[in-house]
């Protein structure tokens, strides 16, 4: 029975053996497959996908990330147009906040790469962008996956808007904390942002009211779009005036009495930690 349990204990350790080597065949397979894709998108004569390769699998040294899912994120980052300057500190920026934020690498990248592109006016580092994302996760309460839902819509209007991306992640943060999903948070925040840039005649009076020509310079004035719902709330109850009569939407109605009021401490605290 002693040298029957041995038999089968060699048999397992090999069959063992077998199995992880098929494994990692595949592995290799699936990152050679991921780094053949990624060359479909660069200059090769250029680039070295040797010294490219060899990046990408230094960081899985680094990271709790398959070679295979940095790989495939790292097709999405140049597919965003990230230069070949950028990229590597895009990709280990995007690994380490999937880590951080309870997400994928792929989830982190996407998110990653909308806010470089959407923000790229503020000249911020992938380091600081991750450090944003993941802030607005840590304050807020929801996930680097739900973040990603509607971001890649609002993040283009808010800046163009002029609004940085610290200040659209800290409302982002805030907001969420109401128990408000991710998704509806950032519609509201949209819909907010749109009808700030075209009021309607009672807000413009509000704007009027506060000394400003429009609801954009109140955002500038007051130092973020927190500060600037707070004021029109202020003003528009002042008024003798529910911020709903001032408003055309019940999203932007919700966005100005949440911000500017219930979490707007929980918002100017997100919004200077990021800062």
């Amino acid at each position: 029975v002693k040298q029957l349990g041995k038999t089968i204990a060699a048999a397992f350790a090999v069959h063992q053996l077998v199995s992880f080597g098929r494994e990692a065949v595949k592995a290799a397979a699936a990152f050679d497959k991921s780094m053949r894709n990624v060359a479909t998108l660069v200059d090769t004569n250029v680039e070295s996908m040797d010294a490219m390769s060899a990046s990408v699998r230094e960081l899985a040294k680094q990271t709790p990330v398959e070679l295979e899912q940095l790989s495939a994120a790292l097709y999405d980052v140049r597919s965003a147009g990230i230069s070949a300057e950028d990229a590597m500190a895009v990709l280990e920026a995007s690994a380490q906040l999937g880590v951080a934020g309870l997400s994928t690498t792929a989830e982190a990248a996407n998110i990653m790469t909308s806010a470089i592109n959407a923000f790229a006016a503020e000249g911020l580092s992938a380091e600081q962008v991750s450090d944003i994302l993941f802030k607005t996760v840590k304050a807020g309460k929801t996930t680097l996956a739900e973040l990603t839902g509607q971001f890649g819509g609002l993040a283009p209007a808010a800046a163009a808007a002029g609004i940085s991306l610290a200040d659209l992640q800290a409302s982002t943060a805030a907001l969420t904390t109401l128990g408000t999903p991710a998704s509806v948070a950032q519609t509201q925040l949209k819909q907010a942002i749109t009808e700030l840039q075209k009021p309607g005649k009672e807000l413009s009076k509000i704007f009027n009211q506060l000394g400003a020509k429009d609801g954009l310079d109140l955002i500038e004035t007051s130092g973020g779009l927190g500060n600037a719902f707070k004021l029109i709330k202020e003003e528009a109850e002042a008024s003798g005036m529910t911020v709903a009569q001032v408003t055309g939407s019940v999203e932007t109605a919700s966005a100005i009495l949440a911000l500017g009021g219930t979490v707007n401490e929980s918002y100017t605290a997100t919004l200077a930690d990021m800062r």
